[in-house]
């Protein structure tokens, strides 16, 4: 019910069986949900176990220092089911820093490439991909400005401008200079945006 979820994680103490896994899998093909299942499957280091290892001072405060020294003991032994965990995450590209990872290697390619940038903002804005970018302080500044004053607030900010005058290049070059302070970055054409008499309240 919550389209906001990014995945349902199973996680068990013993191995699921084949027929949970695959009616779970069926599930995740009919609602384009991630299922991931961290159980304990005894003919290989169980998934579980290898989760366990990542965070050994979480076991400390959850359960016992002595699970947490067994976690420690095994971080070795589970780094490659540890990192077949891992990948298996990565496909599904959960996580908030992993979608903020992608939007900005999403803004860094429209901005050092001009093709890139034709196919995401219908208009080169590549300027990362030239020598000869003008940097302009006094609109950096104004960003700036925004996003640490009024931004807080949920207030959003409009560029206004004649058009052809770099208003998409200021704005994409700022977020590219601020990107260790942004979140995720959804870079999008006005086109692709409703106008004002689409919208509505809700």
């Amino acid at each position: 019910r919550d389209r906001a979820l990014e995945g349902w994680f199973l996680a068990a103490t013993r191995k699921a069986s084949e027929q949970l896994e695959q009616d779970l899998l069926g599930k995740s093909d009919e609602l384009g949900l991630p299922v991931v299942v961290i159980d304990w499957k005894p003919d290989t280091f169980p998934a579980l176990a290898a989760l366990c290892t990542c965070a050994p001072d979480v076991l400390d405060s959850l359960v016992n220092t002595e699970a947490g020294d067994l976690a420690r003991a095994l971080t070795s032994d589970g780094a490659s089911a540890l990192a077949r965990l891992k990948r298996e995450m990565e496909t599904w590209n959960l996580g908030f820093d992993r979608l903020r990872t992608l939007s900005h290697d999403y803004l860094d390619a429209a901005w050092m490439d001009p093709r890139t940038a034709q196919a995401v903002l219908g208009q080169d804005v590549a300027g990362g991909a030239v020598s000869t970018t003008i940097d302009r302080p006094a609109l950096k500044e104004a960003f700036n400005g925004w996003w640490y004053g009024r931004a807080a607030e949920d207030a959003p900010a409009l560029v206004l401008g004649s058009e052809g005058v770099g208003k998409t290049w200021a704005a994409v070059q700022w977020l590219i200079q601020e990107s260790d302070r942004q979140p995720v970055v959804i870079v999008a054409p006005s086109s692709a945006v409703a106008g004002p008499a689409d919208m509505t309240s809700a």
